[in-house]
């Protein structure tokens, strides 16, 4: 017990720390300080996890299925740069990064989905991850910015439903499985059900196919459609 109280005096000067809002729902309201206060506190984290409750009808089976809240890619990425050494990443490191690990292959696909990122988005944000770099295509809309997706250099392509489900007009479930329906209708794409409310991630070589990242892409050219539209 000791040596345990010890290590609680040094976390709590040292201010490592982790905050949890736990709730059947978590508002609005609540879910923006959280996610601003995760974004500002180093180390120190804040979270909340909504756990919502589904009964059978007969009322003999409950599931109880629950929400991260928090954990925005700023939020990560801060934490990571207090954790050790970070790097910001740029095209050249990035680039170099993903030939290493990955090959020429799945970094032509990169290329591609990276020329259409500068195309169609505002602005493309390159990571600062200690080992592994990433960009995300970022669009602004009325205000507010939207992340599309992100590609990381260990050849991971990320759809970011975790952050749609906060903003018009994917906010409804509706509206997530109506694109994750789009995106499974690629090949060599087939995303779970419950991938709406997470962040599911196929690996470039996926993409390899011409027609599959072609479409691809036009989906997410919807997905633009739609946001500037809601």
């Amino acid at each position: 017990p000791e040596e345990f109280w010890q290590k609680v005096e040094i976390n709590l000067k040292a201010g490592k720390v982790r905050l949890i809002f736990v709730s059947d729902k978590i508002p609005d309201e609540l879910r923006r300080i959280v996610e601003f206060l995760n974004e500002q506190m180093d180390p120190a984290e804040v979270l909340a996890v909504e756990i919502k409750q589904y009964v059978s009808q007969d009322s003999n089976l409950k599931t109880l299925v629950p929400r991260i809240i928090g954990q925005t890619v700023k939020a990560q990425d801060n934490k990571s740069v207090g954790a050790g050494a970070a790097k910001q990443w740029d095209e050249t490191s990035f680039f170099d990064d993903l030939r290493k690990k990955r090959g020429v292959g799945e970094a032509a696909v990169a290329e591609k989905i990276l020329d259409w990122s500068r195309r169609k988005a505002t602005y493309v944000w390159w990571g600062k991850g200690k080992t592994e770099g990433s960009f995300v295509p970022m669009l602004e809309h009325e205000g507010t910015k939207h992340q599309l997706f992100a590609v990381y250099a260990g050849g991971q392509f990320y759809f970011y439903f975790q952050y749609y489900q906060y903003k018009a007009p994917f906010e409804p479930e509706e509206k997530r499985l109506q694109l994750l329906e789009r995106l499974n209708s690629i090949p060599g794409i087939s995303l779970p059900v419950d991938g709406i409310n997470r962040r599911p991630s196929i690996y470039l070589a996926s993409l390899n196919d011409e027609v599959a990242l072609r479409e691809l892409l036009q989906t997410f050219d919807w997905v633009i459609q739609e946001i500037e539209a809601s």
